[in-house]
């Protein structure tokens, strides 16, 4: 309660001094150095300067806005209105016309209010657009096939004229459905009744009423919208004539904004601009999750918008994207390159999930039987630690933390889609989730490794020279023998995979190899198959039983 008191008590002082900042910086100009201008100030300058000039070059010709407000302006200060005049025609009063000057200040405030209230609802319309196009394959890939039609697509740095803009049909229906269905300021337009009238089923509204139009309910009205779902993406529906209020996000009538085909042709530039040269990808729940609670103040906003951009030659020339990740990941890589799946699937971010759990698992499968031979080297007498119920207890503990210490990420958002590696991955950079990741599923489990053999090494030495039964000395030298080749196991892993561990720390640096986790990818692969094969190597029943079988075969062919 105190502190959303102070909180008032602190928006009242700043509002305080930004008023008092401006007073003294306009009638004492020695102050201006002790106190920095405000945007809105500076931007209030820059109109003052621009009428200023545009009075001393005198009439241009243009029929722009600023020279119809020049041409109505008066040299005064103030202006007070004036009744409005009477002309007697015949036998009837006519009432004349009111002449109505403007000030100065009157044409600066209406170029501040013409930029600012242009600036945030028109970003915010393009945040929309651009939720939907990465949200929407289909229409993206529908947009840049119209945008190509009338626009090279190999010349990408050609600006977009305004005829061409205006002959982009289908451009300008995908815009018309984005602001259908994401009004920007819904609340916004409101009217006041004139004269007394009544509304059927709702009853009389008295003369002088402020009445605020639901957008929303015209917007989404099946009556309204034909046979397409209003509650879908569909830009074609404005392929039909609709009913001149049905679709009103600017407003209606004569009242309505000033800035509405300004706003349009500004996001008909952009789009055209942008989807020239880029693709847009959905991020999965980073994109999706500030869509799901919209903040609203004047405008109706999301906190965050995160999409990823792809340009579309990279795209072509190293296969579509699309969702692959963890286990399972050179299927994944194979399936894009031969399918050319060209966006990710709803699997992505789970598969890159079980991906850090087995790769943690692998690792945790060498600690365990680390501890194993050590427990049966260090507590030979210790027959509970060495039981299949303590073993069972040890994996499913081992087992829970390499569910477990991943799956924050899935929740938080880190772990999002790459481009360039086809993969969903939590990005290869100098993060908290990266070093928690390297730490906990592979640095410690391979530091414990080597303590516990290391530890071993000193304790048979030490066994060797004491005098004590010759089958336990004989007994621990085997287990020693054991964890000896999970080191070398380890040590082929860390040698093979050390250009990956490079490629790592290249990522962690703005200028990096495009595709690097797919380079260093190859070389984990490597050290897999290395792994098998020394397995193979070392496990003598394995490696009799399997040339057995196949010398048995040979034979039967000769035979």
């Amino acid at each position: 309660m105190l502190l959303s008191e102070w909180r008032k008590v602190l928006a009242f002082l700043f509002r305080s001094i930004n008023f008092t900042r401006y007073w003294l910086r306009r009638y004492i100009p020695v102050t201006k150095r002790f106190f920095k201008e405000s945007p809105a100030t500076w931007i209030m300058k820059q109109a003052d300067e621009m009428i200023e000039k545009r009075k001393q070059i005198g009439h241009t010709g243009r029929t722009d806005l600023l020279q119809l407000m020049l041409a109505s302006m008066s040299d005064e200060d103030f202006i007070q209105d004036r009744p409005a005049s009477f002309e007697k025609i015949g036998d009837t009063e006519v009432e004349t016309p009111l002449v109505r000057k403007i000030t100065k200040h009157e044409i600066s405030a209406n170029i501040f209010l013409f930029m600012i209230a242009g600036y945030e609802t028109t970003s915010t319309a393009l945040s929309y657009a651009t939720y939907i196009l990465a949200t929407h394959p289909e229409e993206q890939r529908k947009l840049q096939e119209h945008i190509d039609a009338h626009f090279d697509p190999e010349t990408e740095h050609s600006m977009p004229t305004y005829e061409n803009v205006l002959e982009m049909d289908y451009l300008d229906m995908f815009i018309r459905e984005t602001l259908r269905m994401f009004p920007i300021v819904p609340a916004a337009i409101n009217r006041e009744s004139t004269e007394e009238f009544c509304i059927e089923n709702f009853g009389i509204v008295p003369k002088g009423t402020l009445i605020t139009i639901d957008i929303y309910n015209l917007h989404f009205n099946p009556d309204l919208w034909g046979r397409l779902d209003p509650q879908e993406f569909h830009p074609e529906r404005f392929a039909t004539k609709r009913h001149p209020m049905a679709w009103i996000p600017f407003g209606a009538g004569s009242r309505n904004c000033v800035g509405m085909r300004f706003a349009l042709l500004e996001m008909k530039m952009l789009l055209v601009r942008l989807l020239k040269t880029y693709s847009l990808i959905d991020c999965g729940e980073k994109t999706h999750k500030p869509f799901e609670q919209l903040q609203e103040t004047f405008v109706i906003t999301p906190s965050e918008l995160c999409v990823r951009l792809q340009r579309r030659d990279e795209q072509h020339e190293s296969g579509t994207p699309s969702r692959g990740s963890g286990c399972g990941v050179k299927l994944k890589e194979l399936e894009n390159d031969f399918k050319r799946i060209e966006y990710q699937d709803s699997f992505c971010i789970f598969r890159s999930y079980m991906g850090y759990v087995s790769a943690t698992l692998f690792n945790y499968s060498f600690v365990l039987q680390a501890v194993y031979r050590y427990i049966l080297i260090m507590y030979p007498m210790h027959l509970f630690w060495q039981s299949a119920k303590f073993q069972t207890f040890f994996i499913a503990f081992i087992w829970i933390l390499g569910f477990t210490y991943p799956l924050a990420f899935i929740f938080t958002g880190d772990i999002i889609y790459d481009v360039n590696n086809q993969v969903c991955q939590i990005p290869l950079q100098l993060s908290f989730p990266v070093v928690y990741i390297a730490i906990l599923g592979a640095i410690f489990p391979i530091l414990l490794i080597m303590l516990i053999y290391f530890k071993l090494v000193r304790y048979v030495h030490k066994m060797s020279k004491r005098i004590i039964p010759l089958n336990t000395l004989f007994r621990a030298r085997r287990e020693l023998k054991m964890v000896r080749r999970t080191v070398i196991l380890i040590s082929i892993l860390i040698t093979v995979t050390f250009p990956y561990v490079i490629f790592m720390f290249m990522s962690f640096f703005k200028r990096h190899p495009k595709s690097y986790f797919r380079i260093a990818d190859a070389f984990s692969d490597l050290s897999l198959f290395l792994v098998i094969i020394t397995l193979f190597q070392f496990t003598e029943p394995l490696k009799t039983s399997v040339m057995k079988r196949v010398n048995g075969r040979v034979n039967m062919v000769t035979t």
